[in-house]
Order: structure tokens, then sequence, then C-alpha cells
């Protein structure tokens, strides 16, 4: 069973085979992987994007957010879902600077089967914002990590969430 899924050519998992008017795919290398990620600035209109996971199973999400000029943000949500959520990379840089890196965030748990991510350039109130995505990265959860998830009053975790998955209860 492959533990760790990594999807860092983003475009060829778009819903369709093809990106939706208002992202494009930027070409990237790391030390580790290189891929292309969804940009879209903050002065283009974006149609959300569907990016096809297949996985099955139970999963933590984590996202490679990319900082930008100006504000980043990207609007997030499971397909199937109402919930929606809107996440920022946590530092900014400079006009000057180069854009050499990306933030890993953890996003949620999810049971992944049949269900796809759904990015969005989030509503901003006024204040536009780039969204950028390097990659996905998705770590399948063990029988008790589901067990603690699933045990919630009404099928809802009521846990605080960071990069090791649980740490403490709300």
């Amino acid at each position: 069973m492959q533990r760790e899924i990594l999807l860092t050519e983003l475009d060829r998992y778009a819903d369709g085979g093809e990106l939706p008017s208002g992202w494009r795919a930027v070409t990237y290398e790391t030390a580790d992987f290189s891929g292309k990620m969804l940009l879209s600035q903050e002065s283009e209109h974006a149609a959300p994007l569907t990016l096809q996971l297949n996985a099955e199973g139970w999963y933590k999400i984590f996202l490679g957010l990319v900082p930008w000029t100006g504000r980043a943000c990207l609007g997030v949500t499971i397909t199937g879902e109402d919930k929606k959520t809107c996440v920022e990379p946590e530092n900014r840089i400079g006009s000057w600077e180069m854009y050499g890196w990306a933030e890993e965030h953890f996003f949620r748990a999810a049971n992944l089967t049949g269900r796809n991510l759904q990015i969005f350039k989030p509503e901003t109130e006024g204040r536009p914002c780039t969204a950028a995505l390097a990659f996905v990265r998705l770590v399948k959860m063990t029988e008790r990590e589901i067990a603690a998830y699933t045990g919630a009053k009404n099928g809802r975790a009521a846990w605080h969430f960071d990069n090791d998955f649980l740490s403490e209860d709300d």
C-alpha cells in the first residue's frame, strides 16, 4: 500500500484535462522534485478548478502554497461538501525577491473515495489576491487515526490539527 502520494504536475489532474479560464500552469523545480504549479494572479478572474485525486480511503491533505507579492490566498473544498476554507501562506515576499519556495500547510483529513479537491479564488471583500498551489501531498491515515477522527460527535472531529495530525482537544 502506498502511504504517501505527492502530486506536483497539477495541470495533469485538472478535471477534463484542461485548466479553466484564469488559471495557468507554471513550471518549477526544487531540490527534491519538480512540477507545474497552478497560478491565478490577483488581476485575473478564475473559475473554480477541480483536481482529480484518484485516491481511495482516508488521507491527511497537505497543500504547497506559494507566497506572492500582495495578498496570497487559496480557496479549497472537497467535492460534495458545502464547507469551504481559505488558506493563506504565513510569509509574504516583496516584489524584489524570487518566488523560490512553497509553504506546506495541513488542510484537513478526509475520506477521498470518489471525491476530489476543488480550488478557487475566495471572495476577498474588495482586496484582490493571487492564488498559487505548487503541490498536493496526501498521507494515508492509519486505522487508529481514522478511529480518532470519526469517533467525534455527529461524525465531526473536535481536534486541533497541525502538521502531526492531531495535537489537542479543542
